[in-house]
């Protein structure tokens, strides 16, 4: 059985390629983006934001038993509870795996308000299976758009 042991959204990620050690940089908890929008500008309108970040996961299965693959979904959820976007990606265990890493590499972030971003993590062993919450990732994001905290 495939089980999600640990997920985190961070600067970047960095894979030895001798050892297959993961680091990790920089994990974001809080994060201060400041911007600044055309004049017509609704505030609490969804701005895209240039940020290049990841979210990464680790998978465990404890059976190396042939191929297996789940699909990951994440949902990015801002302070008022409006879903931002998503994404989704396919793990693939190979024969001789018991675990496997999945990177999400963004280079943008839509932003509305400072506060709590949730970053949503699912799961779906099938494509017609039910997908399963794994884990949620808050991070919280104090955003200033045009000199104004918003």
């Amino acid at each position: 059985m495939i089980q999600h042991i640990w997920s985190i959204v961070c600067k970047e990620s960095r894979v030895d390629e001798t050892t297959n050690s993961i680091s990790i940089i920089d994990a974001y908890e809080n994060l201060q983006i400041s911007l600044n929008t055309e004049p017509d500008y609704k505030e609490g309108s969804p701005v895209g934001v240039p940020l290049n970040f990841e979210l990464v996961s680790l998978f465990y299965r404890d059976k190396k038993a042939g191929e297996e693959s789940i699909e990951e979904f994440v949902r990015v959820i801002d302070p008022k509870g409006l879903e931002l976007g998503g994404l989704s990606s396919k793990v693939v265990f190979k024969d001789s795996f018991d675990r496997m890493r999945n990177i999400f590499k963004f280079q943008s972030i839509a932003l509305t308000t400072s506060g709590t971003y949730l970053f949503q993590l699912y799961s779906q062993k099938t494509k017609k299976g039910k997908k399963q919450l794994i884990s949620v990732i808050p991070v919280s994001i104090r955003v200033t758009i045009n000199s104004k905290i918003s």
